[in-house]
């Protein structure tokens, strides 16, 4: 009962570790970066922007495995779901302040909802 109990407490830890910044502020999942934390971050663009506040979406992004190999491909942008390019680069040109939610979708569910060429998956950028 005792391991049980330790076990139901460290779980709450980390759904409410999940759920708030450091200061306080509200966090969106570990593949979604949401307005109130874009606000908090001074960051100058977007690829900075996920670099300070989810930096395992640009490794997600940048070697995503398809089978046994790496991907060659580039992940897709999509700015409101129109997509505006290919690669990381894209990313970098984005001023952070036009932005009010990123999400991460990983090769399958990018390719189940836009089709084929997404082996390192897609950012969907949402403007303010």
């Amino acid at each position: 009962m005792k391991n049980a109990l330790s076990m139901l407490l460290i779980v709450s830890f980390i759904i409410a570790g999940c759920a708030t910044t450091q200061n306080g502020v509200k966090r969106g999942s570990s593949s979604e970066i949401i307005l109130e934390e874009i606000k908090e971050c001074h960051a100058a663009n977007v690829y900075e922007l996920i670099q300070l506040l989810r930096p395992n979406m640009l490794f997600k992004a940048s070697a995503q495995r398809s089978g046994n190999f790496y991907g060659t491909g580039y992940v897709v942008v999509y700015m409101d779901n129109v997509k505006i390019g290919d690669g990381l680069e894209v990313l970098k040109t984005m001023e952070a302040t036009q932005i009010s939610n990123i999400k991460y979708l990983r090769s399958q569910e990018a390719t189940m909802r836009f089709g084929s060429n997404h082996t390192n998956g897609a950012f969907l950028l949402t403007s303010r």
